[in-house]
């Protein structure tokens, strides 16, 4: 037999008791807030266990090539340690990646003013309507 305990909770609840290690599976989205992924990456990071680092995942290794990453430049050697330390990342897998997200806009003509921002979800004070 399994027995299984739902929390009930609000969302600020549950992510505090996530990065304290109190809760044994989460489910949660994110989205890019940069464009070259260092902060999704982030969430794999040793030493921001608690903070980014939900699943407290911690690999040395891991941690030594995103120490190298963030000191690196844009160039080929920084792409490469990418692909390394996504590699170590799906080997390991302290997350699950369930869905992505996918998002569609629609507008009418006489909104004026809109358009899709890359990392921010607040547009609105950017947009009128035409009289």
């Amino acid at each position: 037999m399994l027995r299984v305990k739902f929390n009930t909770a609000k969302f600020p609840e549950h992510l505090k008791a996530a990065r304290a290690g109190k809760l044994m599976i989460w489910g949660f989205s994110v989205a890019a807030d940069v464009p070259d992924g260092i902060a999704a990456l982030a969430r794999y990071h040793g030493p921001q266990a608690g903070s980014q680092n939900v699943a407290r995942f911690a690999l040395p290794a891991f941690d030594a090539l995103f120490d190298r990453l963030q000191a690196l430049p844009d160039g080929p050697e920084r792409e490469a340690l990418f692909l390394e330390v996504k590699r170590l990342a799906v080997a390991y897998a302290p997350y699950k990646i369930t869905a992505h997200l996918l998002s569609n806009d629609l507008t009418q003509p006489w909104v004026q003013g809109y358009r899709r921002p890359v990392f921010w979800a607040d547009w609105w004070q950017y947009v009128d309507i035409e009289r």
